[in-house]
């Protein structure tokens, strides 16, 4: 800011200055003065005689902050494992005090910034997104009145299925067929697991096993007619249960 007084009679070398800000002296009394905040300036001058002015008022707009953005888990149920067990509800809040926010892009999936949505000047915004199964890593762009930017990102991954097993066709085969007991397991992965296999009218015990994230099929294959019944217990890395006691099939 410069005082250029209009009065300029005795010279410019016979004035005094004093610079105001928001009507508080700054002690600043030089013909220039450089304004780092915004707000209302004005400048006293004097004239050698002792006589005054003040200017008229100049309101500096001033903004060297970038505006602040952030992404955040409002509500969801957490499991194991960094896993949500449940919907998540995502919000994006951004933030700018000073310009206000110009533009922005929520939860976008490209880590390319954009700024593709207006913000009206406003000095924050809450956005909400709603996430169901599947991991997910979402991206936040905000630029302010004087152009300054931020960028804030959340990754968040949801299995709220539990696993299952079951038969891959019936549950009445022949003695040729071949048995495929199966796992259905496509969020999180298994984390244990263990089946029991049983003759279902003796309740002898034949064998014991287990499924894996790279074994999800098990040949059961009994070689005898008869009834059998399978004790099934999975846990999936979100920490979903899945019990399946006293699946029938036959052998015929």
């Amino acid at each position: 800011l410069t005082a250029e007084p209009k009065c300029t009679t005795g010279g410019n070398s016979g004035y005094s200055y004093e610079w105001y800000y928001n009507g508080a002296s700054t002690n600043v009394k030089t013909k220039t003065y450089t304004a780092t905040t915004s707000g209302s300036y004005t400048v006293k001058v004097t004239l050698g005689n002792g006589q005054e002015a003040s200017s008229s008022t100049y309101v500096a707009k001033i903004d060297k902050t970038a505006p602040t953005c952030s992404i955040a888990v409002a509500s969801g149920t957490s499991g194991s494992n960094g896993w949500y067990t449940s919907n998540v509800g995502l919000t994006m809040t951004a933030t700018d005090s000073e310009s206000g926010i110009s533009s922005y892009t929520a939860f976008s999936t490209s880590s390319n910034a954009s700024y593709g949505t207006s913000g009206g000047g406003k000095t924050s915004l809450k956005i909400t997104k709603t996430l169901s199964d599947g991991t997910y890593t979402y991206y936040g762009y905000v630029k302010n009145g004087t152009g300054l930017t931020g960028k804030c990102s959340k990754s968040v991954k949801v299995d709220k299925t539990p696993p299952a097993s079951g038969f891959a066709s019936r549950n009445d085969y022949c003695l040729k067929d071949n048995i495929a007991y199966v796992l259905n397991e496509d969020g999180s992965g298994i984390s244990n697991s263990y089946c029991e296999l049983f003759n279902s009218k003796t309740n002898t015990h034949l064998r014991s096993f287990v499924f894996s994230n790279a074994n999800k099929e098990i040949n059961l294959n009994p070689k005898s007619y008869g009834e059998y019944k399978i004790n099934c217990h999975i846990g999936d890395n979100a920490g979903n249960q899945y019990t399946n006691n006293g699946l029938i099939f036959n052998i015929k």
